[in-house]
């Protein structure tokens, strides 16, 4: 007979941002994907990183698994919502990509895509969303080696007015949110900084 080598593989990682947001009694969910193509490997991952880019089309198909249910312990899968139809006996899309549906990247700031420009790049910094801000904004970034960086905001006179990371930071997918309640309006500079690179971007605050 046949010998299968097999483990139990945890994805979580690929994901590094959930968010939900409750309106009434419409719940939507959010998250952050990274993207890998199909050299990807366990031991050397981040080597696979796919570049995104406006107009790339992927396959991609989503199911959402509840059991709310408080009284039942163990749980079992109570409810499951895919964004697909999936022919019998369904429920294949964890090894088989035949029936997944299709995506269009867009540049749209909005949708939180985040582009990498190179692969041989060791750190993007992305533009700044929402842009224009008040009071606050989120800046985003990708570390590709581990190491010491920096992110500072200046004014437009160059004067340095907040840091906002200074420490050790690991490899993967960053988000800082920056208040400027205490800043006046006007455009502001914000640098990443490590080893001997830098990026510097503009954003504007408008009270």
């Amino acid at each position: 007979g046949t010998t299968w080598n097999w483990s139990n593989l945890n994805y979580r990682s690929h994901f590094p941002e959930f968010a939900l947001r409750v309106d009434g009694n419409k719940a939507t969910r959010e998250f952050s994907l990274i993207v890998y193509n199909d050299t990807y490997t366990l031991d050397n991952p981040d080597s696979a990183r796919a570049i995104l880019h406006a107009d790339k089309q992927m396959g991609l198909s989503l199911a959402y698994c509840d059991n709310d249910d408080p009284n039942e312990n163990p749980k079992t899968r109570e409810n499951m919502f895919g964004s697909v139809w999936e022919p019998s006996p369904g429920n294949l899309h964890w090894m088989n990509a035949d029936t997944f549906g299709n995506i269009k990247l867009t540049s749209d700031l909005s949708t939180g895509i985040y582009e990498r420009q190179s692969i041989s790049n060791s750190f993007e910094l992305y533009n700044n969303y929402p842009n224009p801000f008040n009071p606050t904004t989120n800046i985003t970034f990708y570390i590709e080696e581990p190491g010491k960086y920096s992110l500072k905001v200046y004014d437009i006179l160059n004067q340095e007015v907040a840091t906002l990371v200074n420490d050790n930071l690991n490899t993967g997918l960053h988000k800082i949110t920056f208040d400027a309640s205490k800043l006046v309006s006007g455009i502001y500079l914000y640098q990443l900084s490590g080893g001997n690179k830098q990026i510097i971007k503009k954003m504007l605050l408008m009270k």
